[in-house]
């Protein structure tokens, strides 16, 4: 076993094609979960050759953690038969560690070298045979589309690097601006307004005018793309109401046609906790009452409720800390991601 750490400053270092070079064929090979490709985003890594690669996040404070910890992005890119060697190597070196957005499968792994696991939310998948619009389940999605269609939205698709990036910043930016004002990273990677590999976008316009884009990130299994992850919405105030659905609709029935299996429509935070595996009884507490009151600080029921109209299946997701999931370790990771 050959283990190799791409930290700090040699990580931001590498350009996106030589952390492509290092990373992209653990990334095809087990790239399986909706936050894969988001690992290459600007993160540090723990690289075991003969087996893939976790990337994570180093985080201090002066006040919630002066020593450190390191912050785990969704499962390890390795063979799920392999998740158990390749966390006990890591936590070898960094002990005190936070595993987020994890599945039930590393979620017991942990629990079973003592982290304390509770419930993060759930992820919504669409699988693409037989997918349809028709029936009363998604008709929400129908009728936006029509409408869409009949005011003259068409949606084509296009890399990034062949269209004029002005509109896409001048609707990215005022996205951002009502959104919070800020990107976020982690759990939501920062858009990236040059081609990637394997991405695909698809650009709303009417009239002429880009009124929308969504991005969608690829999601590999065995050397081959299984699914596509909706990761990105750029959408402009004045677009018609269900523009966004539209475009998701529009690449749905490319991805379909192409033979991919699945559409991941990733994380809705909070939704459907209940009392499996949740170690901090008072955290699922709070978590549970944030849900249902906390749509000032995000519209956690709206989302979910959005993504129901897609019908798809639904799993759970997990957080999961060396030192327990109190307070003291939420308002880390708050502020680690940019949150608080």
């Amino acid at each position: 076993m050959t283990i190799k750490i791409i930290a700090s400053e040699a990580a931001r270092k590498l350009s996106a094609e030589e952390k492509w070079q290092i990373l992209g064929p653990y990334l095809k090979e087990h790239g399986r979960g909706c936050l894969a490709y988001s690992t290459l985003q600007d993160l540090d890594y723990f690289i075991d050759e003969n087996r893939g690669y976790m990337a994570y996040s180093p985080f201090k404070h002066s006040i919630f953690s002066r020593n450190g910890k390191k912050y785990v992005l969704a499962d390890p890119i390795t063979a799920r038969s392999d998740y158990q060697n390749i966390i006990e190597s890591f936590l070898t070196k960094n002990p005190d560690s936070v595993f987020i957005q994890v599945t039930r499968s590393v979620a017991e792994i942990l629990a079973a070298f003592g982290f304390e696991v509770n419930q993060l939310g759930i992820e919504t998948e669409i699988e693409l045979n037989g997918f349809s619009t028709k029936g009363a389940a998604r008709s929400k999605l129908r009728q936006w589309q029509n409408k869409c269609r009949r005011e003259g939205v068409a949606v084509e698709e296009r890399d990034i690097a062949e269209v004029d990036l002005t509109e896409v910043k001048y609707i990215s930016k005022k996205w951002i601006k009502r959104k919070g004002g800020h990107e976020f990273s982690m759990l939501t990677r920062p858009l990236v307004y040059e081609h990637e590999q394997d991405v695909r976008y698809f650009w709303a316009k009417q009239g002429g005018k880009t009124i929308a884009i969504s991005i969608f990130d690829p999601i590999y299994e065995k050397q081959k793309i299984v699914g596509y992850y909706h990761n990105f919405d750029r959408i402009a105030q004045e677009s018609p109401n269900g523009t966004g659905s539209h475009c998701v609709l529009e690449a749905i029935s490319k991805f379909k046609n192409e033979g991919v299996q699945f559409v991941s429509l990733g994380m809705s935070p909070l939704s459907r906790i209940d009392d499996d595996m949740n170690h901090n009884a008072l955290l699922a507490w709070c978590a549970r009452i944030l849900y249902s009151h906390g749509n000032f600080i995000y519209p956690f029921k709206g989302n979910e409720t959005h993504k129901d109209k897609y019908n798809g299946s639904t799993k759970k997701i997990y957080f999961s800390s060396s030192k327990g999931n109190d307070l003291i370790e939420v308002l880390c990771l708050l502020t680690a991601l940019k949150l608080f």
